[in-house]
């Protein structure tokens, strides 16, 4: 048996097909089981690399479908699964990149001009140092409302402006009708004579005579006889309150009142009845 082989197989072509099927193993297991791979300098791809996809479109493709593309000139032609094409030069001072609607970018300046359209509710505003100009007119209301043209202010298509020296009186809003006078207007006439003096008319019967008020605490008046509160005190035996003895167990409220006098002074004393507080 080892004979026939030995004619058969050479050690060479023995020995070159166990390295061959180990190196593949070996690669196989590399492939499945590495994490990372690790580039010392720098690494050549001839035809195209993909990163989450196993067949790129471009020279560069990542995700599945090729979302991100890299064209082989270095140009960036998708983005988002977006196709787009980039200027291949650098744009001027303040340019920016304009898209024509089918992703050919390219660098535009912002172009110059006036206000073609105020939306509702937006206003029209100007920084106090820069105030709106134009030598253009402004119409609101599609030339049936308000316009403004070269200084002059018209509503319903009619002037606030009149003829010779004559100023502007009023002018209807809804109709545009105006009213011109002339200015200055011509001189004020005398006075009319005054007219009848009308009757007197007859007096009433008097009320009745308002109560004295002559006594006053915290800005308040008080009639003769009136008597109001002003504090109280704990009252017990031996004490007395309003000529009362107070109670030997446990104690009574004692009121301090005031009543006002004739003369407009208080009258100041003690009682165990409870008046209104003074106020």
């Amino acid at each position: 048996m080892n004979k026939i082989l030995s004619k058969t197989i050479s050690p060479k072509i023995f020995f070159g097909v166990v390295f061959g099927f180990s190196l593949f193993i070996l690669i196989w297991g590399f492939i499945v089981y590495a994490k990372v791979i690790t580039i010392e300098d720098s690494l050549y791809i001839i035809n195209k690399l993909g990163i989450g996809t196993s067949s790129p479109a471009s020279a560069l493709s990542v995700g599945s479908t090729s979302q991100f593309q890299v064209n082989s000139s270095g140009n960036l032609i998708r983005i988002n699964n977006v196709s787009y094409g980039w200027p291949t030069s650098q744009g001027g001072v303040s340019t920016f990149l304009r898209n024509d609607g089918s992703g050919n970018l390219s660098w535009a300046a912002v172009a110059a001009g006036g206000v073609t359209s105020i939306a509702a509710g937006s206003g029209l505003t100007a920084s106090p140092s820069d105030p709106i100009t134009s030598s253009g007119t402004l119409n609101v209301g599609a030339g049936t409302g308000i316009s403004v043209a070269a200084d002059t202010v018209n509503v319903k298509n009619t002037s606030f402006s009149c003829t010779g020296t004559d100023v502007l009186q009023s002018i209807n809003i809804d109709t545009g009708a105006k009213t011109c006078v002339a200015a200055g207007g011509g001189a004020q006439g005398p006075p009319g004579p005054q007219g009848p003096r009308g009757l007197q008319g007859l007096q009433g019967p008097q009320g009745p005579a308002a109560p004295s008020a002559i006594c006053t605490y915290d800005g308040h008046t008080y009639s003769t006889g009136a008597i109001c509160e002003v504090g109280s005190r704990s009252c017990k035996w031996p004490d007395t309150c309003g000529g009362v003895s107070c109670p030997s167990f446990g104690y009574q409220i004692c009121y301090i009142a005031q009543k006002c006098q004739s003369s407009g002074g208080w009258s100041a004393f003690d009682t165990i009845a409870d008046y209104p507080s003074c106020k």
